[in-house]
């Protein structure tokens, strides 16, 4: 009983670490896709900015007919 007892506590101890391994890798890819995510804001805001910027330049220039 005592070895049943000694091989279900290594187990339990080795399982622990796997699952603290696991909610760090969790912790570091929600991290990552937070980091992703404010980019992925970020280059939208510029392309409407630069959008924006054509549009105030095609209004400058009178269309030329071809």
């Amino acid at each position: 009983m005592a070895d049943r007892f000694v091989a279900l506590r290594d187990e339990n101890a080795k399982l622990a670490r796997e699952v603290a391994a696991r909610d760090g890798r969790i912790d570091e890819l929600e991290a990552e896709t937070r980091r992703l995510q404010q980019t992925r804001r970020d280059v939208a805001r510029r392309i409407d900015e630069l959008i924006q910027q054509i549009d105030q330049l095609e209004g400058r220039f009178p269309a030329q007919s071809e």
